[in-house]
């Protein structure tokens, strides 16, 4: 019996000694792999080494001027459109700034002659090109001033009536005084003319009128009137028509103006130029460090078999481990990611994390929060859809339901119409009556528009500041007439009280319609029909407002 119990104490392969030497075969296994691999890495560090040291800050170096000088493509236009002292100051600052960034990067490396000659010129131009913003600015300022000294001058003569104790006669309502109007009127105009020869054309219509002025019209006017307008006459001369005046003072300030245009857009093409060259040498770099690399990676493939067939001993020891996690824990985990990012039913995939466990627990949450989610998605696109002041829809909500009927016109051969409203006069409204009456108002107009409405296909929107606009599908030029006219009737009987208005003592509102017959719809887009409702707006307001225009050609 008990030389029985000494062989099987002989036979006997404790689990102690099989987790020994697992763990020590496994050991042996993983210290081998692991020596081959750090024998090949040393060789494989010396190469990486020679990169990290030599070429990779070279790399980083370029990388990082090329970033510095995109960044000045930024400051440059930044410069170029200052339009005071304080942004230009702002502007110069940064854009100097950041010039001496890119110099200061560029002292560090070793760079062609190329580069240190295009660095040089892009420093020339940017300080040409601040001073270029100066001279504009100072000649806008010119500009400005003698504009208000003009209007200044002749403000008692456009206020009110100039008359004579002798003559009882008004200077402004004379041939000469309402001529002499006109011609302020015209004067003004140049301040917004854009081109210099329609600058020119006007100069030359104002000269031909002024000389009429003081050589026919100055005759029939009463002798106390004479030096009156004798001395208006100087002041408009020395004002407008002489070397220093308004007319010449604009002139240059075009061609500054023009000038600071093309230096900056020049000078941004030098930076932009500047930036790609340092770009084409990175990646003349970038090439030799991938190949390199790439003799680095035939090297290091020769000894992947030999690692790969030493670690499959390691990863068939983990395979068990491996599955029992896969089926646990990772497939479980999978699941829920699907359902994360891949935007399954939460309800029908919850049989499959049955458990109660971190997973689960994960699962009822992320179930309640893309509720709460869509909840809060919902409200938002209401809010983000509607006016915060009148309760009706939006500007951006108008964009997409203007772009909508446009598809369905042109799906039915139908016209659509659209109406632009403007209330008249109603920043005087705002200044008189204060911007909470004003807001109370815009409420009041608002509601009257959209209970004006007869079909629910009709669509009315705020467009910005006192403007409304109404899409009207399936209308022709006469039907949007008719609304508009509804429009005007039904604002103008809330009699909202408006005694600073000039077309009457309540609130009315003047309105432009344009219409896109069904054969135009496939020419004109969702931008032209705006515009044209916007020039039959502006011919209402000069007609006298208070009343509706159709655009015509």
């Amino acid at each position: 019996m008990t030389e029985d119990n000494a062989t099987k104490q002989v036979n006997r392969l404790s689990l102690n000694w099989v987790f020994t030497v697992s763990l020590l075969c496994i050991f042996l296994v993983f210290l081998f792999v692991s020596g081959l691999a750090y024998y090949r890495l040393v060789s494989v560090n010396q190469i990486l080494e020679n990169i990290a040291q030599n070429e990779t800050p070279k790399i980083l170096l370029f990388d990082k001027i090329s970033t510095e000088a995109t960044s000045l493509v930024f400051y440059t236009e930044q410069l170029a459109q200052a339009k005071n002292p304080p942004s230009l100051r702002i502007a110069q600052s940064a854009a100097t700034s950041q010039l001496n960034s890119v110099g200061a990067l560029i002292g560090r490396g070793d760079f062609p002659e190329t580069v240190l000659v295009e660095f040089s010129a892009i420093n020339a131009e940017i300080m040409e090109l601040i001073q270029l913003v100066k001279d504009k600015i100072n000649i806008e300022s010119e500009v400005q001033q003698t504009e208000q000294s003009m209007y200044a001058s002749f403000s008692d003569f456009l206020s009110e009536s100039i008359t004579s104790d002798s003559s009882n006669v008004d200077l402004k309502k004379t041939e000469w005084g309402v001529s002499f109007s006109n011609l302020i009127a015209l004067s003004s105009q140049v301040m917004n003319t854009n081109r210099i020869h329609e600058i020119n054309r006007t100069k030359e219509l104002i000269a031909n009128k002024f000389e009429i002025l003081n050589s026919e019209l100055a005759k029939k006017l009463p002798a106390d009137k004479k030096p009156l307008a004798n001395a208006l006459s100087r002041l408009f001369k020395l004002y407008v028509l002489s070397g220093k005046g308004l007319i010449a003072q604009r002139i240059m300030q075009l061609r500054v103006d023009g000038r600071t245009r093309g230096r900056g857009e020049f000078t941004k093409k030098l930076v932009s130029d500047f930036s790609r060259s340092v770009g084409f040498q990175t990646q003349q770099l970038n090439g030799q460090i991938i190949r390199e690399t790439e003799r680095t990676n035939e090297f290091v493939s020769q000894q992947i078999h030999v690692v790969g067939l030493s670690t499959l001993l390691a990863l068939l020891l983990l395979a068990v481990i491996g599955l029992i996690l896969r089926i646990r824990v990772i497939e479980r985990l999978t699941l829920l990611n699907q359902l994360v990012l891949g935007h399954l039913d939460v309800d029908k995939n919850e049989i499959k994390l049955q458990g109660n466990d971190e997973i689960t627990d994960i699962a009822h949450t992320f179930k309640r929060f893309t509720r709460t989610i869509e909840q809060q998605k919902q409200a938002l696109s209401v809010l983000a859809m509607s006016d915060g002041l009148t309760g009706i829809a939006n500007r951006r909500a108008f964009d997409e339901e203007l772009d909508r009927q446009i598809t369905v016109a042109k799906r039915l051969h139908h016209p659509l119409s659209v109406l632009l409203i403007d209330i008249d006069f109603f920043k005087l409204y705002n200044d008189k009556y204060g911007h909470i009456q004003g807001d109370e108002a815009l409420k009041s107009v608002a509601k009257v528009l959209k209970e004006s409405l007869n079909r629910n296909i009709d669509f009315v929107a705020r467009y910005g500041g006192e403007e409304f606009v109404c899409i009207l599908p399936n209308t022709d030029i006469n039907g949007a007439i008719q609304v508009a006219k509804r429009f005007g009737t039904a604002i103008a009987n809330l009699q909202i009280e408006h005694k600073y208005s000039d077309a009457a003592p309540y609130i009315t509102v003047s309105s432009g319609s344009a219409t896109l017959q069904a054969s135009e719809l496939n020419l004109h887009s969702h931008a032209d029909v705006l515009v044209k409702a916007d020039k039959a707006l502006y011919q209402a307001k000069e007609a006298g407002r208070n009343q509706a225009r159709a655009y015509s050609e």
